[in-house]
């Protein structure tokens, strides 16, 4: 691949770059050229479609344009300003938007007179935009006007007219008109600041709402008002005011149209002085007057404020709050806010530095009368501070105080609480030291921390007292000594209470060679010694030997790592060894052998202790085409080997081949693609083979063809088992106007060939037309929708036809809305069954309008619904409304008057429906609720009556509701109400309810206050098992520290108690609590609980029951506080087995600095017993130690983590023990010494793997002056030993050097690296580099770089040497300047020592002629000229393109486009006359008539096509015509008409179809004529055949003709299809004649269902007198509550004798016993079965049934049994004492069984089992048993029994009865088709003429290889058989 770069110009706006790219697909050529009036970019690419790709800015002054040349055309914009008038123009090259403009005038002689218009040009018409402004700045008329094409939208305007000669003066207009009609909006400003009136008015053309106002008048501060006009009514806002800010009255009154709300006020007084100030807000509204005032009395530092709130509704009439303040200064304070009983008072005395606050709260509750809490604050001096707070509550006082002593820079704090004198904290610090001492009541504590030493050498020592027994004192140690790298030996050491620990670190040797060793010693037994040592030596990358071994008490595990060789050739082999047996010894071994990248060979083999793994790869070849294999080989017996192949070739992405095969042991598998072609048009043809045999081969083909995206073929065929699929896909059009199909073909019977079309025509949604049309072999289903008109006024139609008889359907749909009050719509539906009609009409406004709907149908019960609804309304106080709905039983309808409002009215409902006794119905309400004490509403209709009184008030009332009705039972009904509440301290209530059923009743009575009350409550009823209920409630709730509560109920079905007592405060409460039950053994519940919080928290819970087995739980919480910590468990207790005890404990002992803490955990589950956890820390961030361990039943997992040190200078160390085999320990390690500028780190990770024990990484860094950086990688993996990496780095930006270097272990791999010595700048440089690869064949590479110039003419040379050997390349550019810009030439030279490339010289040359360019390219090889071409182009008018090649081969070419007519000729070899071909494409693209012409000039013939299209006033013709040779009779064409045309009511549709070609040739004639909803015609003639079609509509139903003509026919074939439709039923005959032959279907079905039961009777009937065809069948279908049943007779002629044989069937369902009875009545014999289900049980899923089948006299029984718990299936088939046993059984999800047996004379044999089961360890057991003799030993049980004798007597009987009857009728049937013989043979004829005569064309193209056939297919042929 190569990239060049040139670049030529005077300046930044002259000049032109170009970018030549050589890649594998081609040439890529990039080129920018810039003048001062013009500027072009352009792209060249090799793919095909993309060839060239160009843009075009050229500017003068007044106009601008842009040019896009692209693979689908040309897109163009042009711009253009001619002073008052600017104009944009853009042409596409798609269909139906080749050109769009936009255009704008604008001409301002001043700001006086503006004009402007903006045009708008597309497609879907033209849009216009005008600006008109006359007139000065407060004087101006201003008018915008819209135009479109739109229909409905035509013309739109709005104006604005303004007249403001002054501020007093204000008049403007805005008028907007659309098609909805006209509104107006207008203002109107009279007068000045003091004294105003502005009004605001709209008007629409919307009835109703014509004319609205708002108007606002205004006088000073004194009077304002705001009134708005509306169609409901009248609203206004007034505002008055009196007096000064001091002395303010002041009210608001807002009236409305609505009743009762006529008038509110709002009332505001305020008066007010500097030490008072009274004020009031009232609000009068039709419930009364609320009222909320406010009273301030004294100045801001002593004043007492007043607020009240007076309300109407009763028991909250006044409400108040008085806040009383008095601060004489900030340092005494005194404030009291009293609400009712509640008090809150401030008391503060002092300043900052000493005072006294405190703050009481009075409630009257008990127990909580008085609270308070006050602080105490004491600051002298602030070398000493003495703080207090003291709270206190009902429980006791608590209190918090601090003594502290702060002198700098030493001070000491100290903290006490009172009850707990003995617990401190002292804080001690000076500049030499810090102590801590804290004491806690459990003893003293005390944390030493004591270093010395430097970073490379140090011993810190860190020690704790504590007074807990066996832990009084623990430390650590850390010793660490390292001078340097190269020698470190460090150790840590603590002293615990379980002894003595220690790990050491030892490590000596450089990063080449060295041993280090890790020892640990702790005082477990069997553990006191753990060590692992690591060995590394390696020379250089190509030789690697490092081992690690690794001593634990288990035994001694080891890896070891040798690698030797080369990055291209190498071996690496990795020994593992461990001390168990099972992997004693593991060996991994890697060899590579890969010369390039080209050329890979690989591979790894395993060896394991259970056979040896070996995995090879390899791969040849480039990116483009290349060939890769992967096997593997593997010890197992079952030949699991795997080999995998691919072989790939992609030389471009037009082409493109690739094989893939896949060997394995369960079969092959495999895929071939194949790809020609580019984006638009290409071919793909893809192969799969699987190894399963129904899908063993399968092949897919593609084809797509899409030159511009009006016009797409796409194909896809799939060839499967099953047969061919062929998918074919085509879209032509533009978006207003398209056309898209489908093609589908299919293996499957039935369904061959599908067609599907959808054709659209419409530019906007005023006018729309589609169909679609879908084909398959039962017919064709279209659709098609035709609508015009905009959203108000429209006509839309919907037609739907289908192949199944007279399914057609239509909708039409008429809309016209002439604004939101006058609308009427219309629709209408025909369906088969007939024609639907609706329609909707609305006139009038809200309060007064008139509606109508009405529905037509074609069913006689149900011909006609209307709805007419009739509106008046002044207001809500007086309406009138009535409505009638007539309907096909008779008329409903309702009127209803009222007059009234909410307080009084009175109402007349009047109904008219059809029920019987309901004809007339009259509703009457009178209500009267002039106050909330009294209340009276009745309503009454005939006989019935509703009554509602009410008198009193909430204390005392009386309420009754009454109910008559003249239903008996329920004459009378009704519920009384009765309260007598003298205070809240006496309450008695009663209610009773009268029923059908009885008087129900309950009494309530309540005594006492809301802390201590007993209330009774008893209910009657009259149901005896629940006549009287009584509960009794008794709670004490005085105080909160001892509480009582309890109840009783008492019913018939025994007695329930609740009882809860509660003793304490928040410190230490007990509570209990007792439920008492009638039901056994849920008699009795109980609970209590005990708590405590002191100085430790007590929490115990018992719950005990009377349910066995659950008599007793218990919960003990328990948190204990102690000196060194605390202590908190939960221990809870069942009697429920299995769950007898769980105990949680968390114990936390230590400081912040050094906590501990142990969570231990105990359930009563075997395995998981005890689980305990251990969590310690020791130190801060900068000396930090956290230890945390698990203990559980199955080990102890332990882990832990220090850190010491500073940000510069720090240790890391982390470590995890597991209890896992193989995973036992994990441990971290990392030093860090230094900052950005010098830095040295080590991390070291320990891992109990294998041969992975130890790894290291080392890191220096030293950037003072230059740089300096190393990198060392330790592993104890063999081979891998050590890997060391160096940087070095010295000199400016411009002239520097750098090494880079690398040493590893592996063989071939010791050293490399590379060197770069660089000088100059960018137009004139050297570099030279030098690379040390660890290739022997290639010990070092030097490559050297010198450059001169600038990059558009510039000179670069490049070298590459090596073993001795020089590659040396130049290349060189020159730009000179023509008369129409820049010329290019250029030279490349390469030579090399070796023979396939002495010398390459490349010269190349561009130059431009105004828009002619020409150019040429020489290459020469070795001497030899290989490439020799010249091109010329020309990008003016005539778009030429012309090339002409002389080597490598003699090739020219030539393109013309210029417009419509186009030509293009190709010459492949220019040494022979016949290699030449020629192409023509001429287009005419007329709006009525369309043409296109393609033709191919070959050698030997010419092939082409010609269609035409036109279409005018309703007729439409379309021709195509086909050519593929010279001589006239090689064309074949076809020729389409059609035309529509209307008369009368009548459409009336003509077409013709005819095709000719040298096979035949065929004319047909298409009329039809309908009368929608009436009658259709349909006349088709096909040569000599000619088909009609009538279609009738009758009153209920239709009458369907159709007959056929032929000469060759003996008479016409006529069908007839007649259908009538009732209310229930449904009746039809189809009768065919021809000649003397009649075949005659009758078929009845209705519906005679009801309320009690679903009844449907079916009928059908089949004759043909001539062959004595007579069959009937009749059948019924009941269904009603308790049984459903089915009956069936058929009668059938026979042949034989002419008499009528019957047959019966009878079924019913009993669905009460749950059974069924069948019976079959047959001429030979009768059958009979009945099923019963035995038993059941639901909840179990059990179902036993029993079944009995009689034949004759003989009968046979069998027992069918699910079993849903089991999970079971069984059937058993008796014969007597003997049956046959099938049984199948899903023991759980992994157990399963199915049995087949026979049982007899007493004797059971097994015939046929299957056993599967999966254990708990995944061991699948199977057993399979299957008897030879089953089939045998079953038929000769069934042989054994009567009734399978007796069937098969009478099956033989029906069968033979059956054959003898077919012959017959097939004998006598035959005979009436006879006369059809003649035009049978006649068709076949015909047909085998056309087959013939296409046979022969199809020889005569293979045998004279016409268009290469016979070629091709030998091809196809021959692949084929290779591929098989």
């Amino acid at each position: 691949m190569s990239l060049t770069f040139t670049l030529s110009g005077n300046s930044i706006q002259t000049f032109e770059s170009i970018v030549t790219a050589n890649m594998p697909v081609g040439q890529f050529r990039l080129s920018i050229l810039s003048s001062s009036q013009s500027s072009s970019i352009s792209l060249a690419t090799p793919l095909r479609g993309y060839d060239m790709m160009s843009a075009t800015l050229r500017k003068t002054d007044i106009e601008s344009s842009l040019i896009f040349m692209t693979p689908i055309g040309e897109f163009q914009t042009a711009y253009k300003n001619q002073g008052i008038l600017s104009s944009i123009v853009l042409v596409t090259p798609f269909r139906g938007y080749e050109r769009m403009s936009a255009s704008l005038s604008h001409s301002a002689s001043s700001m006086t007179n503006i004009l402007s218009t903006l045009s708008l040009d597309i497609p879907a018409g033209e849009f216009q935009v005008t600006l008109r402004h006359e007139g000065s700045l407060f004087r101006f008329t201003t008018s915008l006007e819209v135009m479109t094409p739109i229909t409905g939208y035509e013309r739109m305007s709005v104006s604005l007219h303004n007249s403001a000669e002054n501020a007093a003066e204000i008049v403007s207009t805005i008028t907007l008109n659309i098609p909805s009609g006209e509104y107006q909006l207008s203002f109107k400003h009279d007068g000045v600041d003091a004294k105003y009136t502005s009004a605001l008015t709209m008007s629409t053309p919307y009835t109703g709402y014509e004319r609205s106002s708002l108007v606002l008048r205004h006088s000073g501060f004194e009077d304002s008002s705001l009134s708005l006009n509306l169609p409901s009514g009248e609203y206004e806002v007034s505002l008055h005011n009196r007096g000064s800010h001091g002395q303010l009255s002041s009210s608001t009154t807002l009236k409305t149209p609505f009743q009762g709300y006529e008038r509110v006020t709002f009332a505001i007084q305020h008066s007010a002085s500097p030490s008072d100030m009274e004020s009031s807000i009232a609000i009068e509204l039709p419930t009364g007057q609320y009222k909320i005032s406010a009273i301030r009395e004294g100045h801001v530092s002593d004043f007492t404020f007043t607020i009240a709130l007076t309300t109407p509704v009763i028991g909250y009439e006044r409400m108040s709050a008085t806040l009383r303040h008095s601060a004489p200064s900030l340092s005494s304070i005194k404030s009291a806010l009293t609400i009712g009983e509640f008090q809150v008072s401030l008391d503060h005395a002092g300043i900052a530095s000493e005072f006294l606050s405190t703050i009481a709260v009075d409630t009257p509750f008990s127990g909580y009368e008085s609270m308070s809490i006050s602080a105490r604050h004491s600051a002298a001096d602030r070398t000493h501070i003495q703080s207090a707070i003291t709270l206190n509550i009902p429980s006791g006082e608590y209190q918090l105080s601090m003594d502290g002593n702060f002198v700098l820079p030493e001070y000491t704090v100290a903290m006490n609480i009172p009850d707990y004198e003995r617990m401190f904290f002292t804080l001690s610090h000076s500049v030499s030291s810090a102590i801590v001492s804290f004491n806690i009541p459990c003893g003293h504590y005390e944390i030493k921390f004591d270093h010395e030493g430097a970073r490379d050498q140090f011993t810190s020592t860190i020690s704790m007292k504590t007074p807990i027994n066996g832990f009084e004192r623990l430390a650590t140690t850390v010793r660490h000594s390292a001078r340097d790298v190269s020698n470190i030996d460090s150790t840590i050491s603590a002293e615990t209470p379980l002894g003595h620990f220690e790990i050491g670190v030892k490590h000596t040797g450089t990063a080449e060679r060295f041993t280090s060793t890790l020892s640990v010693a702790t005082p477990f037994g069997g553990f006191e010694n753990i060590a692992a040592t690591a060995v590394h030596s390696a020379n250089d990358l190509t030789n690697i030997v490092s081992s690690l071994k690794f001593s634990t008490p288990i035994g001694q595990y080891g890896a070891a790592f040798s690698h030797q060789g080369t990055s291209l050739r190498f071996r690496t082999t990795i020994d593992i060894t461990s001390p168990h047996s099972a992997w004693e010894k593991m060996t991994f071994t890697i060899e590579n052998n890969s010369p390039a990248s080209t050329n890979i060979e690989a591979g790894l083999k395993i060896e394991l202790p259970s056979g040896e793994y070996a995995y090879s790869f390899s791969h040849q070849g480039s990116a483009k085409e290349f060939t890769t294999r992967y096997v593997v080989n593997t010890p197992n017996s079952n030949n699991y080997d795997f080999e995998a192949l691919v072989d790939h070739s992609a030389r471009s992405l037009a082409d493109i081949k690739s094989k893939a095969a896949i060997r394995s042991y369960w079969g092959n598998i495999g895929y071939d693609i194949k790809h020609k072609g580019n984006q638009q048009n290409f071919k793909t043809d893809i192969t799969v083979t699987t190894p399963f045999t129904e899908v063993e081969d399968m092949s897919v083909t593609i084809e797509h063809d899409a030159n511009s995206l009006e016009n797409i073929q796409s194909s896809t065929e799939t060839n499967t088992p099953w047969g061919l699929f062929k998918y074919q896909v085509s879209y032509s059009g533009r978006a207003e106007n398209f056309r898209t199909s489908l093609n589908i073909n299919t293996p499957f019977r039935g369904y061959e060939e599908m067609f599907a079309a959808f054709e659209h025509a419409g530019r906007d949604l005023s006018s729309i037309k589609t169909t679609a049309r879908f084909t398959m072999p039962m017919g064709v289903f279209s659709a098609g929708v035709d609508h015009t008109g905009n959203l108000r006024k429209f006509v839309t139609i919907v037609e739907v036809n289908t192949p199944l008889g007279e399914h057609n359907y239509r909708l039409h749909l008429d809309n016209n809305v002439v604004d939101v009050y006058n609308m009427l719509s219309k629709a209408m539906l025909t369906i088969p069954s007939g024609e639907f009609s609706s329609s909707v009409h609305y006139n009038g406004n809200p309060r007064r309008f008139s509606a109508a709907f009405d529905i037509n149908t074609p069913f006689e019960t149900f011909r006609k619904l209307e709805i007419v609804m009739n509106h008046a309304a002044s207001d809500f106080s007086q309406i009138t409304t009535s409505a009638s709905i007539l309907t096909p039983m008779g008329t409903y309808g309702y009127d209803i008057k009222h007059n009234g409002d909410w307080k009084r009215m009175t109402s007349t409902i009047g109904v008219t429906t059809l029920y019987t006794g309901y004809e007339n119905n009259i509703i009457s309400i009178e209500h009267d609720a002039s106050s909330l004490n009294h209340l009276q509403t009745t309503i009454k209709s005939g006989t019935s009556q509703f009554a509602l009184n009410h008198h009193g008030q909430l204390k005392k009332m009386r309420s009754s509701l009454e109910i008559s009705l003249p239903f008996q039972g329920f004459e009378q009904t009704g519920i009384k109400v009765e309260t007598n509440i003298m205070d809240l301290s006496k309450l008695k209530s009663a209610v009773s309810v009268t029923t059908p059923i009885g008087a129900y009743a309950y009494d309530l009575q309540f005594n006492g206050s809301p802390k201590a009350f007993t209330s009774v409550f008893e209910l009657s009823t009259p149901h005896q098992k629940m006549n009287t209920i009584k509960a009794t409630a008794n709670v004490d709730v005085s105080s909160l520290s001892a509480l009582r509560l309890g109840s009783e109920l008492v019913t018939p079905v025994g007695q329930y108690g609740f009882r809860m007592t509660h003793d304490g405060n928040m410190q230490g409460f007990r509570n209990e609590a007792e439920l008492t039950t009638p039901h056994s053994p849920y008699n009795k519940f109980a609970y209590g609980i005990n708590f405590s919080l002191s100085k430790n928290f007590r929490l115990n819970g018992e719950l005990t029951t009377s349910v066995p087995s659950y008599e007793r739980f218990t919960l003990d919480i328990n948190h204990d506080t102690r000196t060194d910590g605390f202590r908190s468990s939960v221990d809870a207790t069942t009697t429920v087995p299995n769950y007898s005890r769980f105990v949680v404990s968390i114990e936390h002992t230590g400081s912040l600095q050094s906590p501990k803490t142990i969570v231990s955990i105990q359930t009563p589950f075997p395995g998981h017993d005890s689980y305990t956890l251990t969590a310690e820390k020791s130190g801060m961030l900068a000396n930090l130690v956290v230890k945390s361990s698990l203990q559980t039943p199955r080990g102890i997992y332990s882990g832990s983590f220090s850190q010491t040190g500073s940000q510069n200078d720090f240790r890391t160390e982390a470590t995890l023990t597991l209890p896992l085999s193989g995973f036992e320990r994990f441990a971290f390690e990392m030093n860090h010494k230094g900052d950005s500028e010098l830095s040295r780190s080590h991390v070291q990770i320990s891992t109990p793997f294998r041969n992975w024990e130890n790894f290291g990484v080392r890191l220096s860094h030293d950037a003072r002056d230059n740089i300096r950086s190393s990198l060392t990688i330790n592993t104890a993996y063999p081979g891998f030993e050590e890997i060391v990496a160096a940087l070095t780095h010295e000199g400016t930006a411009q002239n520097f050097e750098t090494d880079f270097q690398i040493t590893t272990p592996f063989n071939g791999y010791r050293n490399f690296g590379f060197n770069v010595n660089h000088g100059g700048h960018v137009n004139e440089f050297s570099t030279r580099g030098t690379i040390k690869l660890p290739i022997v064949e290639i010990p070092a590479t030097t490559i050297a770089i010198s450059h001169r110039r600038e990059l558009t003419d510039f000179q670069t040379s490049v070298s590459v040497e090596y073993n001795n050997k020089k590659i040396e390349s130049e290349a060189e550019v020159k730009k000179s300047t023509g008369r129409s810009g820049n010329n290019y030439e250029g030279t490349f030279t390469m030579t090399s020592p070796y023979e396939v490339l002495r010398r390459l010289y490349v010269t190349g040359v561009h130059s431009r002629n105004g828009d002619i360019k020409t150019g040429s390219l020489d290459a020469m090889y070795n001497g030899h000229q290989m490439v020799d071409f010249d091109y010329s182009y020309n990008t003016g008018a005539l778009k030429n393109v012309e090339i002409q090649i002389r080597k490598p081969y003699g090739m020219s070419s030539k393109v013309n486009a210029g417009g419509n007519n186009n030509d293009a000729t190709f010459n492949w070899d220019t040494t022979r006359t016949d290699s030449q071909v020629h192409f023509d494409l001429n287009m005419k693209n007329e709006e009525a008539e369309k043409e296109l012409t393609i033709r191919a000039v070959l050698p030997s013939r010419t092939v082409g096509f010609t269609t035409t299209y036109a279409n005018a006033e309703g007729r439409l013709t379309h021709t195509t015509e086909v050519m593929w040779d010279n001589s006239a009779d090689a064309k074949a064409s076809y020729h389409v008409e059609l035309s529509k045309t209307t008369r009368r009511s009548q459409n009336i549709f003509d077409g013709r179809l005819s095709f000719a070609s040298p096979v035949g040739s065929m004319d047909a004639t298409f009329n039809h004529i309908s009368n929608p909803g009436r009658q259709s015609t349909t006349e088709i003639s096909i040569q000599r055949l000619s088909l009609r079609s009538e279609a009738v509509m009758t009153s209920n139903g239709f009458k369907h003709t159709m007959t056929a003509e032929h000469p060759k026919l003996p008479s016409n074939l006529k069908l007839v299809i007649e259908g009538a439709f009732e209310a229930q039923s449904v009746d039809g005959t189809l009768e065919l004649t021809f000649d003397s032959e009649v075949f005659t279907f009758v078929g009845h079905l209705s519906d005679a269902s009801n309320y009690r039961q679903t009844l449907y009777n079916a009928k059908a009937q089949l004759t043909h007198p001539n062959s004595n065809l007579d069959a009937a069948w009749e059948a019924q279908y009941k269904d009603d509550s308790d049984i459903i049943a089915v009956i069936m007779n058929g009668k059938y002629l026979t042949s034989s004798d002419l008499e009528m044989k019957t047959a019966s069937l009878r079924a019913d369902i009993n669905k009460l016993r749950k059974a069924l009875d069948l019976e079959i009545i047959t001429p030979v014999e009768t059958l009979a079965l009945t099923a019963t289900e035995k038993s059941h049980d639901v909840e179990q899923g059990i179902h036993l049934f029993e079944i009995v089948c009689t034949l004759g006299e003989h009968s046979i029984r069998g027992d069918f049994n699910v079993n849903g718990e089991d999970k079971m299936i069984e059937m058993k088939l008796y014969q007597d004492e003997d049956f046959l046993h099938l049984t199948a059984q899903m023991v759980s999800a992994i157990h399963a069984k199915a049995e087949v047996s026979t049982t007899v004379n007493g004797e059971r044999r097994q015939h046929a089992l299957a056993y599967i089961a999966i254990s708990e360890e995944h061991l699948i057991s199977t057993r399979f048993l299957l008897s030879p003799t089953l089939q045998q030993e079953v038929t000769q049980f069934f042989n054994q029994i009567q009734t399978s004798a007796t069937y098969h007597r009478m099956s033989n009987t029906v069968q033979a009865a059956v054959e003898n009857e077919i012959a017959k009728k097939k004998h006598q049937l035959t005979r009436a088709v006879q006369p059809f013989q003649p035009a049978i043979r006649f068709s076949i004829q015909q047909y085998t003429a056309i087959a013939n005569g296409m046979q022969s064309a199809y020889d005569t193209i293979i045998q004279e290889n016409h268009f290469h056939a016979r070629d091709i297919i030998t091809y196809v042929q021959s692949t084929l058989t290779d591929m098989r």
